[in-house]
C-alpha cells in the first residue's frame, strides 16, 4: 500500500523526467493493486491506466472499462479519498474517446465541488479547464462556455493556480475570436496571447498549458483563414503533444492541423495531401472508437484529402458526410466548418449556387453556435448581397434599372420606423413600379406566414388596409414554392385569369436580408397577361431589399417601444412594490441593506435609516454612520464578526444594540449574507437589521416571570413535604435532647465518665448538622430567585435533595437505589434549578407508587457520555405512562393527576434546556423512566 501511493503522488513529476516513465508508473500501479490487494489509491490507478493505453495502444475500449472501474471503487469503503481526481480524469480523459463526449460534464462539475470540499484546490481548477474543454468539443452555445470560463477564471485567480489561469485564457481567446472578433485588452485579447507567451519561454513547469495555448492558436488562425501562421502554431503544439495525447485539445490539434494544410494556398498539393492523409488515420482510429464525437471530423478531413488528391466525387461525399453526421450528433461548429469547407470546393469546381447552399448553413450554424463574428465572416465571403444578385444572377446591366427610382424608393423606405406606416409604403411603391393594380404584403407569425396589409388600385388611387378587414385570397402554393426556394417567380399567364375578377399576371417576391427570410409581397394585375418582366422583377429585388431591411428595423422600433412601455409598467411596479416593501419594513421593524464590493459602497432601506436614527432623505448610507449608532460596549466584538464573515465570504448572525443620540437603547438582530457576481471574482453581501426591543423586553419578562413561577412551584413542593421534614428534623432534635442529658448524668458520676461524655457530645454534633443540612436546603429552595451558573459537585446536590424527600420515600415503603458514575463529575449549572429537577422527578414517582402493590423502587443512575456531559436517569416501578402522555406530559397545564396543576414537568423541562440538555421520558413494562443530562467540568471529584 505505501508502493502505492508513493507512486501515485511521484506520477506527474515523472512526466517531467521520461514520458516513458509517466506511462509505465500506471502500468506498475495496476499491477500492484492486482497482485496485492486494493489501495486507496489504487482508483486512480485503474483510471490513470486508461489514460495511458488509450492513446498508447488504441484500446479504447478497454480503456474505459479499466477507467469505469476506478470510478466504482471509489464507492467502496475506504477507497474514495481519490475520488475527485478519478471523475475529472475519467469524465474528460477517458470517457470522450468511446462515449458522447457530453455524458462527462456531470462527472467534470461533480469532481470540482468534491474537490473544493476536500479542499484539493488543484484538481477542483483542473476541473475548470477540462470543463471548458469538453463544452467547446461538443459545441455547447459559446455564451454559455464563455460565462463558464470567466468564473473559473475567477476561482483559479482566487486560489492562486496561474498554470490553469493560462488555460483559461487560451480558451476564451478561442471564444472571443468566435463571439467578437480579435479583441486588443483583457484576458483572451491579443495582448494577453503575448503575455502567455512570455509567460511560457523557459518554464517546462507550463508544458501542458502552452500545449493547450498553441492548440487554441491554432484553431482561431484556421478559424480566421491565417493558414501560414497557423501552421506555425500546429509546429509549436506538435513539439508538445507528448505532455497531453489523452487531453480533447488532442483532436483539436490533428483537425485543425489537416485544415491548417488543405486550405493553404502556399503549399504544394502533393504535400498537403500527405499531411492531411495523416491527421486524417489519426481520426480514423478515433472514428472507429467513437463516431459520434469523431465522425463529422473525419469525414472533414477525407473530404479534403480527396480534394486535394483531385477526387471531387469522393469529397463531395464526404463532406455531405461530416455535415449529415454533425447535424445527427448535434454539433453545429462541426457542421457549420465542413459546410464553409464545402463551400470553398464547390466554388472552386465553378458550381456557385451550392456554394452559396453551403455558405447559408455555414452561416446559420456558426449563429446557432453562437459565433456572431465567424458568421459575419462567411456572409462576408461566402454570399453576394441581394443587390449583386439582382443585377449579376440576372444579367441585367445598371443601365436596364431606373436607378432614380431605387434610389427614391430606398430612401422613402428608409426614412420610416413605424411598422403600420413603412407597411403602406411599400404597398405603393410596389404597385407603382410593378404594373400591378392589387398586392399584399405576408410577414412571418409562428410556423407560417400572414397578410398583415393589402393594398388595390381604384378611382381614387391606391386604397390600403392594415391590417386587412378581410383575409384576402391568395394562392399559397405559390408562396409556399417561393419561401422554400427563396426565389421571386413570375406568371404571366395564371390560371385563375378564367375566373371572374381572377389574376392574368403574377408576381411573387421573397423579401430577404442575410439569407434570412423577412417576407413576401404578392402583386397581381387582373386586367392584363404578360405584365411583369424580369426587369420589373430585379427592380423590385432592390427594392424588397432595402424594405426587407427596413422592416426589421421597423419591427425592432416596435418591439423596442412595447419594451420601454413594459419598462415603464414594470417601474411602476417596482415604485408600488417599494412602497408595500418600505410599508411592510415599517410594520415589522426590518431595515435591509446592500454592500456593493465594486463600488465600495453601501445601501440602506428607509427603515433601515430610521432604526439607526436618521432621517431617509437627509443623509446618505455609510458604515461610519451605522458604527456610530452601535452600543460602546457592543462595537468591539461585532466588528470582528462582520470582519470574519466578509473575509470569509460566509454567512452570518449578529445581535447586538443601538445607542441613539437621546439615550434610547435598541436591541436589534443582524443577517447577512454573500452574494457572488457571475463571471467576476467579486461578491456582494445582502443584509438585514430587525428591532427586537419589544421581543427582547417580553423575554426579559417572561423570564422573570417563569423564575417567579419555578419558585412557587418549589415552595408548594416544600408545601408537600413538610409533614415529612418536620418529622425528620424533629428526630435529631429529639435525640439531641436524649444525648445532652445522658451525657449530663455521665458527668455527674463520681469520678466523671469523660469518654462517654465525649462520644454523646459528637453524636449530638452529627444530629445538630443534620438538622442543618434540612434546614439549609429548605432556606436554599424558597429563597432561590435568580439564576446562578456554577460548577458544583453532583452528589452533593443529590444527596441534600435525597435528605429533604427520604422520609416521603420511607413513608411509603420505596426502596431506594443509587448507582452514580465512579468518579463523580462536578456539572456546571444552577444548582438549586437542577434540585428542583431531581425533587419534582422524585416526587412524582414517589406519587405513582404509592399506591402500587408489589415492589416499589426508586432508582437514580448516572454515568459520563458524549464525553462532556452526564446523563442521569430517575426511574420508578410505579403506574407508567401511557403511550398517548408520553409526548404531552411536559405541556404547560396538562396533568395526569387530579389535583395536578400541570406546571412541574413543564418547568423541568425548561430547565434543563436552558442548561443545553433535554428532559425525556419513556414508559418501561413497569413504571417509566425520565432522562436528562448535563454540561461536566473536566475536573472530577472522588
Amino acid at each position: 500500500e505505501g508502493a502505492i501511493e508513493v507512486l501515485a503522488e511521484v506520477m506527474s513529476p515523472a512526466s517531467f523526467l521520461d514520458p516513458e516513465l509517466h506511462d509505465l508508473i500506471p502500468l506498475r500501479l495496476a499491477n500492484l493493486s492486482l497482485e496485492h490487494g486494493l489501495a486507496e489509491a489504487s482508483p486512480f490507478a485503474f483510471v490513470h491506466l486508461a489514460m495511458v493505453i488509450g492513446p498508447a495502444f488504441g484500446a479504447f475500449e478497454t480503456a474505459f472499462r479499466f477507467g469505469r472501474l476506478g470510478l466504482a471503487l471509489t464507492d467502496r469503503p475506504g477507497l474514495g479519498r481519490f475520488k475527485p481526481k478519478v471523475l475529472m480524469c475519467f469524465g474528460n480523459l477517458v470517457l470522450p474517446w468511446t462515449r458522447p463526449v457530453r455524458e462527462g460534464q456531470p462527472l467534470i462539475r461533480a469532481a470540482f465541488e468534491q474537490a473544493k470540499a476536500a479542499g484539493d484546490i488543484n484538481f477542483a481548477a483542473y476541473s475548470c479547464n477540462n470543463l471548458i474543454a469538453n463544452m467547446l468539443m461538443a459545441g455547447d452555445p459559446l455564451p454559455h462556455v464563455e460565462e463558464e470560463i470567466r468564473w473559473g477564471l475567477a476561482y483559479v485567480e482566487r486560489v492562486g493556480l496561474g498554470r490553469v489561469s493560462l488555460i483559461l485564457r487560451a480558451q476564451l481567446m478561442l471564444v472571443r475570436t468566435l463571439r467578437d472578433g480579435a479583441s486588443a485588452s483583457g484576458p483572451g485579447s491579443d495582448a494577453d496571447a503575448a503575455a502567455m507567451e512570455q509567460a511560457f519561454a523557459g518554464d517546462p513547469r507550463l508544458s501542458v498549458a502552452e500545449y493547450c495555448y498553441w492548440v487554441r492558436q491554432l484553431q482561431v488562425r484556421v478559424l480566421t483563414g491565417r493558414y501560414r501562421e497557423a501552421r506555425q502554431a500546429a509546429a509549436r503544439a506538435a513539439a508538445l503533444t507528448w505532455t497531453s495525447p489523452y487531453f480533447l485539445e488532442t483532436a483539436g490539434f490533428h483537425v485543425y492541423s489537416g485544415l491548417a494544410h488543405a486550405l493553404a494556398d502556399d503549399i504544394a498539393p502533393a504535400d498537403a495531401a500527405a499531411e492531411v492523409a495523416r491527421h486524417r488515420d489519426q481520426t480514423a482510429l478515433w472514428n472507429r472508437a467513437c463516431p459520434d464525437n469523431f465522425s463529422a471530423l473525419f469525414h472533414l478531413l477525407s473530404a479534403e484529402a480527396a480534394r486535394l488528391e483531385q477526387r471531387p466525387t469522393a469529397a463531395g461525399e464526404h463532406y455531405e458526410q461530416a455535415i449529415a453526421s454533425a447535424r445527427r450528433f448535434g454539433q453545429p461548429h462541426h457542421e457549420a466548418l465542413a459546410s464553409e469547407c464545402a463551400c470553398a470546393f464547390y466554388r472552386q469546381q465553378g458550381r456557385p449556387i451550392a456554394a452559396e447552399g453551403y455558405a447559408h448553413n455555414a452561416a446559420a450554424c456558426y449563429g446557432r453556435w453562437g459565433a456572431a463574428a465567424k458568421l459575419l465572416r462567411v456572409e462576408h465571403h461566402g454570399t453576394r448581397s441581394a443587390a449583386e444578385a439582382s443585377a449579376q444572377g440576372l444579367g441585367l446591366g445598371a443601365g436596364s434599372i431606373d436607378i432614380a427610382t431605387v434610389l427614391r424608393a430606398s430612401q422613402a423606405l428608409s426614412e420610416e420606423i413605424v411598422l403600420e406606416t413603412l407597411i403602406e409604403r411599400l404597398l405603393h411603391l410596389a404597385l407603382e413600379n410593378a404594373g400591378a393594380d392589387r398586392g399584399a404584403l405576408l410577414l412571418p407569425k409562428g410556423e407560417g406566414l400572414e397578410v398583415i396589409g393589402t393594398a388595390q388600385t381604384g378611382p381614387a388611387g391606391i386604397v390600403t388596409a392594415i391590417p386587412p378587414r378581410l383575409t384576402p385570397e391568395v394562392p399559397w402554393a405559390l408562396i409556399n414554392r417561393v419561401v422554400r426556394s427563396r426565389r421571386g417567380v413570375i406568371l404571366n399567364d395564371a390560371q385563375s385569369a378564367a375566373e371572374p375578377g381572377g389574376a392574368h399576371s403574377v408576381l411573387c417576391l421573397p423579401l430577404m436580408k442575410r439569407g434570412e427570410l423577412i417576407g413576401v409581397l404578392h402583386m397581381e394585375n387582373t386586367l392584363s397577361p404578360n405584365v411583369f418582366s424580369q426587369e420589373r422583377l430585379g427592380l423590385l429585388e432592390l427594392i424588397g431589399a432595402q424594405a426587407a431591411i427596413s422592416i426589421e428595423n421597423a419591427r425592432l422600433y416596435e418591439e423596442l417601444q412595447q419594451d420601454i412601455g413594459r419598462r415603464i409598467a414594470v417601474e411602476e411596479d417596482l415604485r408600488r412594490t417599494h412602497a408595500f416593501l418600505d410599508a411592510a419594513q415599517q410594520v415589522s421593524r426590518v431595515g435591509s441593506w446592500y454592500w456593493d464590493e465594486a463600488a465600495s459602497s453601501v445601501m440602506w432601506s428607509d427603515e433601515q435609516f430610521r432604526l439607526l436614527g436618521y432621517a431617509p432623505q437627509e443623509t446618505t448610507a455609510s458604515f461610519e454612520r451605522f458604527w456610530a449608532r452601535v452600543h460602546p460596549d457592543d462595537l468591539e466584538p461585532l466588528r470582528k464578526t462582520l470582519d470574519t464573515a466578509f473575509r470569509t465570504r460566509s454567512s452570518c448572525s449578529a445581535a447586538f444594540r443601538l445607542l441613539l443620540p437621546d439615550g434610547t437603547v435598541r436591541h436589534v438582530e443582524s443577517l447577512s449574507t454573500p452574494v457572488p457576481r457571475p463571471g467576476t471574482a467579486l461578491f456582494d453581501v445582502v443584509g438585514t437589521l430587525m428591532d427586537v426591543t419589544e421581543r427582547r423586553q417580553a423575554e426579559e419578562g417572561l423570564q422573570l416571570a417563569e423564575a417567579e413561577l419555578a419558585r412557587v412551584s418549589r415552595l408548594t413542593t416544600m408545601g408537600q413535604l413538610m409533614a415529612s421534614i418536620a418529622h425528620e428534623v424533629n428526630q435529631p432534635l429529639a435525640a439531641i435532647v436524649t444525648n445532652a442529658s445522658a451525657g449530663v448524668r455521665w458527668l455527674e458520676r463520681t469520678p466523671p465518665d469523660i469518654g462517654e461524655a465525649r462520644f454523646l457530645m459528637t453524636r449530638i454534633a452529627e444530629q445538630g448538622t443534620r438538622a442543618g443540612d434540612i434546614i439549609r436546603g429548605l432556606r436554599g429552595l424558597a429563597n432561590k430567585s435568580g439564576a446562578s451558573v456554577a460548577p458544583f459537585p453532583f452528589k452533593e446536590a443529590l444527596d441534600e435533595v435525597l435528605a429533604l424527600t427520604g422520609p416521603e420515600l420511607r413513608r411509603h415503603r420505596i426502596a431506594l437505589v443509587v448507582h452514580l458514575t465512579p468518579r463523580h463529575p462536578v456539572v456546571r449549572g444552577d444548582r438549586v434549578q437542577i434540585q428542583q429537577v431531581l425533587i419534582n422527578l422524585v416526587m412524582n414517582a414517589t406519587e405513582a407508587m404509592s399506591e402500587r402493590e408489589g415492589p416499589r423502587v426508586l432508582s437514580i443512575l448516572s454515568d459520563k457520555v458524549e464525553g462532556d456531559r452526564l446523563h442521569v436517569e430517575v426511574a420508578d416501578t410505579g403506574a407508567g405512562i401511557s403511550a398517548s402522555d408520553v409526548d404531552r406530559i411536559f405541556e404547560a397545564f396538562y396533568t395526569t393527576k387530579a389535583t395536578g396543576m400541570g406546571m412541574g414537568l413543564s418547568i423541568c423541562r425548561s430547565i434543563i434546556e436552558a442548561h443545553g440538555g433535554r428532559l425525556t421520558a419513556a414508559a418501561r413494562s413497569v413504571g417509566s423512566v425520565f432522562s436528562f443530562s448535563l454540561p461536566s467540568e473536566t475536573g472530577n471529584r472522588e
